[in-house]
C-alpha cells in the first residue's frame, strides 16, 4: 500500500504543476490583452491631450471602439502648421483645442477662406494661441469671437491693411511679421502686454499704455514720443530706431536690446536707468558708456564701458567685438563669460582671478590654454565653438582629467 501511495504522489504533483502553469499562461495572455482596457477614461484623456500631430490623432481614433469617441474631443494642441482646408476638417472635431497654426493657400478665394475661418473659430472658441500665415480678407473681424485668446501670431507675405473692429479682451501677446504691414487701432487691445514686430515697413498707432514688452525690428519708423508714453515698459528691443534722450523716460525699463550704435544722447539716458539689469548693444558704440550699477547681464563692447569695475552686481558678460582681459579680471561676482564673439586675442591666464566663474564659452583653444583654464576651480560648464588648433578628443580627455566635474560641449 505504501508503495502505491508513493508511486501516485509524483503523478499528482505533475498534474498540479501543469494546472498552475496553465493558469499563469492564461493570466499573462489576459493581462497583455487588457493593458489599455484597465486604464480609466480620465487617464486616457490625459494621454490624448498630449498628442499634437494629425497622423497620430487619426491613428489613435481608429484603434478601437472605446477610443474612437474619446480622441478628438480631448486634443488640446495641434503643433504642426495646417493648410486652411486641413484645419477646416480637423479643428471642428476638437472643441477643447487651445493652440492652432494655419497657413493660407494661394488657390482659395478670399470669400471662401473667411467662411472656412469662421467655422473653425466658431467650433474652437477656447483657443488661447493662434498663428495665421499670409491671411487675407477681413480676417481680424472673425477673431473677435475668441474671448480667451492670449497669443496671436500674424505673418504676411504681401501688403496688408487690417482694421480692428472689436477688442480681444484676453490678448496679452501679439507678433507681427511681414514685408509690408499696416494695422490700425492697435490700442484697442487694452490687455496687450507684449508686442513683437518684424517688418520692412509698418504704420502703427499708439500701442496700449499697459504694454510691458516691445520689440521693433526691420526698416520701420516709430515716434520716440509715442514710446516714451509707455510707463510700464520693462523690456525694449530696437533696430533702425533711435530713441535718444527719450529713453530716460522709461524709468521702469529692465531689459534693453539696442541694435544701433550708441550716441551721446543714449549714453546719457542709460546712466539714469536705475532698474536696468540686462543690456545688449549689438553695434560698436560711438561714445564711451557709463552704465547703471544695477546691471546684472551685459553684452557689449566692454572696451567702451567706463565703470565696468564698479558694476558690483554684474554676473554675466558676453563680450562683443574687441576687448582686453584686464577689463574683466576685477569683477568679483562674474559667474558666466562668453568670449566666442570677441575679435581680439585671448590670454586665459588673466582670467584665473575670476574664482566665481562657473560657465565659460570660448572660441579656439591651443594646448597651453587647457592648463590655464584649469585654474578656474569653480568652472562647471565649458563650451568651445571653434577648435581648429587641436583635436576634440585631446581637449576633452585633458580637460576631463584636470576638471572632472566640468561639462564640456563642442559646437562646430
Amino acid at each position: 500500500m505504501n508503495a502505491l501511495v508513493s508511486a501516485e504522489e509524483p503523478r499528482k504533483r505533475a498534474r498540479l504543476d501543469e494546472s498552475f502553469s496553465a493558469c499563469e499562461d492564461e493570466n499573462t495572455i489576459q493581462e497583455s490583452q487588457d493593458t489599455t482596457q484597465v486604464l480609466p477614461d480620465e487617464m486616457l484623456a490625459m494621454v490624448f491631450a498630449e498628442m499634437d500631430t494629425l497622423i497620430d490623432i487619426a491613428r489613435c481614433s481608429k484603434t478601437c471602439r472605446r477610443w474612437s469617441p474619446m480622441v478628438w474631443p480631448n486634443v488640446r494642441h495641434l503643433g504642426e502648421v495646417l493648410w486652411l482646408h486641413e484645419a477646416f476638417e480637423a479643428a471642428p472635431k476638437c472643441p477643447a483645442l487651445l493652440s492652432l497654426h494655419i497657413d493660407w493657400p494661394d488657390d482659395v478665394p478670399d470669400p471662401d477662406s473667411l467662411i472656412f475661418l469662421r467655422k473653425i473659430l466658431s467650433k474652437c472658441a477656447r483657443l488661447q494661441t493662434l498663428t495665421l500665415i499670409d491671411p487675407r480678407g477681413g480676417f481680424l473681424n472673425e477673431l473677435t469671437a475668441l474671448r480667451e485668446l492670449h497669443e496671436l501670431h500674424l505673418q504676411f507675405d504681401e501688403v496688408q491693411y487690417a482694421a480692428i473692429s472689436g477688442p480681444l479682451p484676453s490678448l496679452t501677446s501679439l507678433d507681427l511679421y511681414g514685408n509690408m504691414l499696416c494695422i490700425e487701432d492697435i490700442g484697442k487691445y487694452s490687455s496687450l502686454q507684449r508686442l513683437y514686430i518684424e517688418a520692412d515697413l509698418i504704420e502703427l498707432g499708439q500701442p496700449p499704455v499697459g504694454l510691458r514688452e516691445l520689440a521693433l525690428y526691420g526698416t520701420l519708423t516709430y515716434s520716440s514720443t509715442a514710446l516714451s508714453c509707455l510707463p510700464d515698459l520693462t523690456e525694449l528691443r530696437l533696430q533702425n530706431n533711435r530713441l535718444g534722450s527719450s529713453l530716460a523716460r522709461l524709468t521702469r525699463l529692465q531689459r534693453l536690446v539696442y541694435c544701433e550704435p550708441a550716441d551721446q544722447e543714449l549714453a546719457s539716458a542709460l546712466s539714469n536707468l536705475s532698474r536696468l539689469t540686462r543690456l545688449v548693444l549689438q553695434a560698436v558704440p560711438d561714445v564711451s558708456l557709463t552704465l547703471p550699477t544695477s546691471i546684472v547681464r551685459l553684452a557689449v563692447d566692454v572696451e567702451q564701458v567706463n565703470n565696468l569695475r564698479q558694476l558690483s552686481r554684474l554676473t554675466h558678460i558676453c563680450v562683443l567685438y574687441g576687448w582686453h582681459e584686464a577689463n574683466l579680471c576685477d569683477i568679483p561676482c562674474l559667474q558666466s563669460l562668453c568670449l566666442a564673439c570677441s575679435e581680439g586675442p585671448t590670454d586665459y591666464r588673466r582670467l584665473s582671478s575670476l574664482q566665481s566663474l562657473r560657465r565659460l564659452h570660448v572660441g579656439a583653444l591651443v594646448d597651453a590654454d587647457i592648463h590655464r583654464l584649469c585654474n578656474l576651480t569653480m568652472l562647471t560648464y565649458l563650451k568651445v565653438s571653434d577648435n581648429a588648433y587641436i583635436s576634440r578628443a585631446d581637449v576633452y580627455d585633458e580637460l576631463k582629467r584636470l576638471q572632472p566635474m566640468c561639462v564640456i560641449k563642442y559646437v562646430v
